[in-house]
Parts: structure tokens; sequence; C-alpha cells
């Protein structure tokens, strides 16, 4: 998980034993001014993000930029609020990005490839999280103890992505449900005609040269 940020302190010649890792509040407040000029440039962020992501992602390409874009731009913020104030994702939070992958889902985007969006979104923040913490003389340790709410936030949204993927069929069920007994209806009270009929037909698998006999049944005891 925190490959990169490993990597890093390789680069300066520090490891974790050269220091001790700061409490989690501290680092978040050394933290601040980083976060502060990742926001200035969010835009920017947001935009490299969604690029990349269609890039190396080709299901992705499937969803149209404007939506992509803004998922991107949504998680993004929400991250850097979060990485403020070390605090999970809020319900709401959760909800949003349930939405966000199952309409993902909708466009054919595999869950595998949507948890692979998280992680590149994830990895160019993190790049400008680090890029920001050397102009600020921000030392690694604290880097890295600062970017746990990251991670803790990229986990659960990606739960939540899961969650909207497994949610995406059982709506889709849903909606066919609801649209099949308009049609029933509508062709009960003879409301359907020309091709609103045809076309009802042939989606709902419904011959129209054959006489049918309406029945309506219910279980014992309902």
């Amino acid at each position: 998980m925190f490959t990169d940020g490993r990597r890093w302190m390789g680069i300066t010649g520090m490891t974790g034993s050269d220091r001790t890792a700061p409490p989690i509040e501290a680092a978040i407040g050394h933290f601040a001014p980083v976060a502060a000029e990742v926001a200035r440039g969010a835009e920017a962020l947001i935009e490299s993000i969604t690029e990349a992501i269609r890039e190396e992602i080709p299901s992705c390409r499937m969803v149209p930029n404007a939506v992509l874009r803004d998922a991107v731009s949504a998680q993004v913020r929400r991250g850097l609020e979060s990485s403020l104030r070390d605090a999970a994702p809020s319900p709401s939070d959760l909800e949003e990005a349930a939405v966000i992958a199952r309409e993902a889902t909708e466009f054919g985007v595999p869950i595998e490839d949507q948890l692979q969006a998280i992680r590149v979104g994830v990895r160019l923040y993190w790049a400008e999280c680090v890029q920001a913490a050397a102009t600020h003389d921000l030392d690694p340790t604290t880097l890295i103890c600062a970017s746990e709410p990251i991670w803790r936030w990229a986990d659960g949204i990606g739960l939540a992505f899961a969650r909207g993927h497994r949610e995406a069929p059982l709506e889709e069920a849903d909606h066919l449900e609801r649209e099949r007994s308009a049609f029933l209806i509508g062709l009960l009270h003879g409301s359907l005609a020309g091709p609103e009929l045809l076309t009802g037909a042939e989606v709902h698998g419904l011959a129209l040269d054959v006489e049918y006999l309406p029945l309506r049944a219910r279980a014992l005891g309902s």
C-alpha cells in the first residue's frame, strides 16, 4: 500500500527506523500546506486522472468523458477533505460512490476496472502530494503517516464501488419488471396501439399473432 512512499523515502536515504512517526493529528497538521497546494491545482489533477483512466483502462472509454470527469472530481475533492480531517467516508460519500459504480456498470465497466480506476486516481494524487511535500520540506516519515487517511478513504470507496456493482443487476431487474408491468397494464386497458404496441411486444417477447386469455391469481392466504 505504501510502495510509492517507501520508494520516495529510499531516494532520500531515509528508512522508517530513522525517525519516529508523529501522531496522526500532528502529521495531518504538517500535511495541511501540502493538501492546500494540491487543492489549488485540483482542476489540472482531475483532468490528468481522467485522461489516465481512459488511457490505461479501455472499458472506461465507454463512459462519456463528462460523466467520468464528474466522478473523478467528486472523489478527488472528497479525498482532499478527508486527508485534512482523518475522516472515513461519510454515509453520503459512500452512497455517492455506489451510485458512480452502478452507472459505470451500466456502461459496461467491470468491477475490476472500476477498482483499477480508483488505484490510478490514488497513484496520481499521491504523486502530487509527494511533489508538493518536497517544496514544503515535509519529511518522508510525516508524509507517510499523513497518507493513512488517503488510503483509508480509498479502501472505503472501493468497498462502496463493490456494493454499487452488486446492486446494479438488481436495479436493472427491478426496472425491467416495472416496464413489463406497465406494458401489461397498458395492454389490458387497451391504451397501447401502433408502434408502441409493436415495440413493447418485441421487447417483452409477446407474439401478436396468437390469442391470449388474461388471468389473475393470488396465493392462498393473501
